[in-house]
């Protein structure tokens, strides 16, 4: 009677005025209105709306930081590393006298050839008496590849130089060769260990190890037979990206014994910087041949860069000369036929300005329809 009585007002005055009613029912009936609880999914949103609101008041005044991955976070007590990556944006045009402080100044970019003068005149036996200094060649790279978080992990290789000059290789090779007069050839030509047969059996029972040697090169006709040991060999297998493989034995011997080995150094900080450093003749060599000897190794490193990717693999390219501590930059993007990098990373920098700027725009207008 009562669950009637509370869910119907159209009967409620009737059983009031009943003379028959017992007093304790005639006093817990509800002569008010009906009030009726909501819905349980309407509870719970009003309550994550108190919540949020809640959030918003103590937050309002402070900026999250932006999301980074956890691979990729740097870590605090490096926050102050000055970065290895040098850039001109910023800095000041060069002026047009030739005396000025270089402060906040763009860097000077010279030929190869002032850069080898400027060189030659510190190196000199009047000055530091270095007149036949091993020339350096520093060359920065942006490892970066296509999707933003992954770089180039490896960049290596041997590289014989067109014009040679004195300096003691200690190339360790292993020729895997076809017949006698090949392997003749390799003894002749420094090959630190030449065989057939008797190299794969070697390396087939593990008694040939890694150590031993830094590269095998191999005869096509024996890449085959090479193959049945190549879960001993891992990366030392012959392929494609050394090209340590092929019927011309004579050219990979003089290749692999006479060139050098350039390999980047990747930086544990920034992901995307990396350099090579290698010397690439002497300073008492024609500017001809040192300049056909730097190019032929700009070109071979040019070889290695990824073809999704629209930025440039040489950003900066540094010529050096021990004990002469300079360092001066030249304009390589000229002698290969490449754009300026200091313009492609203009237009980045631009680009993210840009993006930075309307991201701003769209938090402040979310902000504002918050409010």
């Amino acid at each position: 009677m009562l669950s009637v009585i509370r869910r119907s007002n159209t009967i409620l005055p009737n059983l009031i005025n009943q003379p028959n009613l017992d007093h304790n029912v005639r006093r817990t009936i509800n002569t008010t209105s009906c009030v009726f609880a909501a819905r349980k999914g309407i509870r719970i949103a009003r309550t994550r709306a108190a919540l949020a609101r809640a959030k918003q008041r103590k937050t309002e005044n402070t900026e999250k930081a932006p999301w980074v991955n956890p691979k990729y976070r740097i870590d605090k007590t490096l926050v102050n590393v000055v970065k290895k990556r040098y850039t001109d944006i910023g800095k000041d045009e060069l002026p047009k006298d030739n005396v000025f402080f270089l402060d906040n100044r763009k860097e000077i970019a010279y030929t190869i050839e002032e850069a080898l003068e400027l060189h030659r005149e510190v190196l000199d036996k009047t000055v530091l008496n270095s007149p036949n200094a091993l020339v350096f060649a520093k060359i920065e790279m942006n490892l970066r590849l296509k999707k933003k978080t992954k770089f180039i992990k490896e960049l290596y290789g041997v590289h014989l130089f067109p014009n040679d000059y004195s300096f003691k290789r200690n190339n360790r090779i292993v020729a895997i060769c076809k017949d006698d007069e090949e392997i003749e050839m390799a003894n002749k030509l420094g090959v630190t260990m030449a065989g057939s047969k008797d190299i794969l059996k070697l390396i087939k029972a593990k008694e040939l190890k890694e150590v031993d040697y830094d590269y095998i090169i191999c005869h096509s006709d024996m890449l085959l037979q090479l193959a049945e040991s190549k879960k001993f060999l891992g990366d030392r297998f012959p392929g494609t990206y050394l090209n340590n493989f092929g019927t011309d034995m004579k050219k990979l011997m003089e290749r692999f014994v006479n060139g050098i080995t350039y390999k980047v150094v990747p930086d544990i900080i920034e992901k995307d910087y990396g350099y090579v450093e290698n010397h690439f003749g002497r300073l008492n060599m024609t500017d001809e041949q040192l300049k056909e000897n730097l190019l032929g190794l700009l070109r071979e490193i040019l070889k290695h860069k990824p073809s999704d990717t629209d930025h440039p693999l040489l950003t900066r390219v540094l010529i050096k000369a021990p004990p002469n501590d300079e360092e001066f930059k030249i304009r390589h993007w000229e002698y290969l036929d490449l754009e300026d990098p200091f313009i492609n990373e203009l237009k980045r920098h631009e680009k993210e300005m840009k993006d930075l700027a309307e991201e701003e725009r769209r938090k402040a207008k979310r902000k504002k329809k918050k409010n």
